[in-house]
């Protein structure tokens, strides 16, 4: 066993050899395979669901702990799934082209067969998910609203790649998993009630993951064009994909500010402004066409992320946002629980 290994991929995107990978543990082989690096996102909604169930006075952290598990094995199945779909299409073939920028792609690169990919890891992540669904479908005596989550999470995961992805969905599909989805029913799966307050409070961080996705779909713009995957860029074209991602940078600060009107927050909610500097930086990078090469970009960051640009600017702003509007719902929570 690598701990070392499993540390590196679950924070670092992994490059590895054939040689390389032949050496390599199953759980390391998996994590890269997953990209796990990937998965702090889906670890920072669990977060935040906590949070709201905390802010509630409701948090049942055996409960919390298991959907927490079932949501990373369910992000685990949709990269397997995508990969795997990418690959089939042809959009992962180039070696020097996106994919294979940023992470290793033992798929595609070669280091294990189809069938491998699929029965050892896409399927042992499935069945996983499936699992941990249908033990809180137990725990929870079969409630319909865990029904109606359960089923509409196995769709998103199962057909996010296809057909939602190709359809110009795959966006809005992203932001509704990583805020409503997981966090408002996941907040419905610990507590037993639904709030549309807390539905409404997940948006902001979702339009932060959906933001990093948009990006990358920005990023591998002529991939999937040349693959005839109509991604949200392929299908209005890469100055309407700018400016909805600038709107979507925005808009969590007005669903914050009107959630602080209506008393659902409270003054400490303002440690998200925090976050402003860093989000103007940001709009002035999507206001400007993508460059050509990196030669023209004069970020130190972004020109050593060539060729993820939008991503990466993406990224960057989301890691300052997100822990501060998780820090903020903590502190609103246990400000609810101690002060007020």
């Amino acid at each position: 066993m690598n701990v070392s290994m499993w540390v590196k991929s679950l924070t670092v995107a992994q490059h590895v050899s054939q040689d390389e990978w032949k050496e390599l543990d199953i759980i390391s082989r998996w994590l890269i395979a997953v990209r796990g690096s990937f998965f702090p996102p889906t670890i920072f909604a669990s977060i935040l669901l906590c949070f709201f169930a905390l802010h509630a006075q409701k948090l049942d952290i055996g409960i919390w702990l298991l959907v927490s598990l079932g949501l990373v094995l369910s992000h685990a199945t949709v990269n397997f799934f995508n990969d795997i779909t990418d690959h089939v299409m042809g959009v992962d073939d180039d070696k020097a082209g996106y994919r294979h920028g940023y992470a290793a792609h033992p798929l595609a690169s070669g280091y294990m067969s189809k069938s491998a990919f699929i029965i050892r890891y896409a399927s042992v992540s499935a069945i996983g998910a499936l699992a941990v669904g249908f033990a809180l479908l137990y725990i929870k005596n079969q409630d319909i609203g865990i029904w109606i989550l359960f089923l509409s999470g196995a769709i998103a995961v199962t057909f996010y790649t296809w057909p939602f992805k190709v359809m110009g969905l795959g966006n809005i599909v992203t932001t509704i998993s990583w805020g409503p989805l997981m966090i408002g029913g996941g907040y419905y799966v610990i507590t037993g009630e639904w709030s549309n307050y807390v539905l409404l409070a997940s948006i902001p961080y979702s339009l932060g993951v959906s933001g990093v996705l948009l990006g990358a779909h920005m990023d591998k713009y002529n991939e999937y064009k040349k693959g005839n995957i109509k991604t949200l860029p392929v299908l209005l074209g890469m100055d309407w994909a700018r400016r909805i991602e600038i709107v979507s940078l925005i808009t969590p600060f007005v669903i914050i500010f009107a959630l602080y009107m209506v008393g659902f927050f409270h003054f400490t909610i303002a440690i998200t402004l925090l976050a402003i500097p860093k989000l103007i930086t940001t709009i002035k990078i999507y206001a400007s066409r993508r460059p050509t090469g990196k030669d023209e970009i004069k970020d130190k960051v972004l020109k050593q992320a060539w060729p993820l640009y939008y991503t990466v600017a993406s990224t960057r702003y989301d890691k300052i946002f997100g822990p501060l509007y998780i820090l903020a719902v903590l502190v609103d929570a246990l400000m609810l629980k101690f002060v007020l």
